[in-house]
């Protein structure tokens, strides 16, 4: 957890501005799982859920939402095995376990403070019934596929989207010499590689995000705007990749400027069920 007050508000409006979307992901994708139960689909929930449960720990005070993300990302994870099959009654149970996060979160989010134990409370009995559903799944090693069974590089499709997204929110912050929050920027960006590393098991560059957040919390004062960054980091070259721009799942990067309003989640009341015959 961070220990510079500064750092931390920082790094906490950043997991604001990113949960908003990370919930929308989880929203979208779960309501769609039936008719796409692909890698890269399943991907993209367990980054999401993987991402709250990481901000939660970093910046503290939000244990509840902590511990029913990374009950959440471990029920996504038995996903990837191939024998599971994803009915509505799955469905339904996992948009359970949804509800449990994302009401903590939003009272989080509009409030500043949130009331997460009853939500632990009730998502433990959905966490036992999706345990018990998905069986063996929830045993095994579930690693990410190979490119090879993939038909393409998830590592390098993730790379392609998440680490070079990041490199142009690092980029923007550094060429904006009046902006207050360089360190709480760098340390915020440096918490989303973290999480790509550890879900990749990329222990490299896990390493060095973990250096990157140290440096920032020892020496906040040092993380400013300089004409002396290397051209590499105000200008970011694109990672090599085999996937070219427009090729089937080519991500590009967005561009972002820190602090941007970003969409609210969707309102629960707004969400189409799945219906039962």
């Amino acid at each position: 957890m961070l220990s510079s007050p500064e750092i931390r508000d920082q790094a906490y409006q950043f997991f604001i501005q990113e949960s908003v979307e990370f919930l929308q992901a989880l929203e979208e994708g779960l309501l769609k799982l039936r008719e796409d139960h692909s890698v890269p689909q399943i991907h993209t929930l367990m980054r999401a859920a993987h991402s709250i449960k990481g901000g939660a720990a970093s910046i503290g005070g939000m244990d509840s939402i902590q511990v029913i993300a990374h009950q959440l990302e471990d029920v996504l994870r038995a996903l990837y095995q191939d024998d599971v099959l994803v009915d509505m009654e799955l469905e339904e149970l996992l948009l359970e376990g949804y509800d449990c996060l994302r009401n903590p979160l939003m009272q989080q989010i509009e409030t500043g403070t949130n009331d997460g134990e009853p939500w632990v409370e009730k998502f433990q009995p959905v966490y036992e019934r999706l345990v018990e559903r998905l069986g063996d799944a929830m045993e095994a090693n579930n690693e990410l596929p190979t490119a090879a069974e993939l038909g393409v590089d998830i590592v390098q499709v993730i790379f392609m989207g998440d680490i070079e997204e990041g490199l142009v929110r690092i980029a923007n912050v550094l060429e904006n010499p009046s902006h207050p929050e360089v360190a709480g920027e760098l340390r915020a960006q440096a918490q989303v590689f973290l999480g790509v590393g550890e879900l990749v098991n990329f222990t490299g560059f896990v390493a060095i995000a973990k250096a990157t957040q140290d440096a920032l919390e020892l020496y906040p004062q040092e993380a400013k705007p300089s004409v002396n960054w290397p051209t590499i980091i105000s200008k970011p070259p694109k990672l090599p990749c085999s996937l070219e721009s427009g090729a089937p799942g080519a991500v590009r990067a967005k561009h972002y400027s820190p602090g941007q309003n970003r969409a609210r989640a969707p309102p629960r009341s707004n969400r189409q069920r799945p219906r039962r015959p």
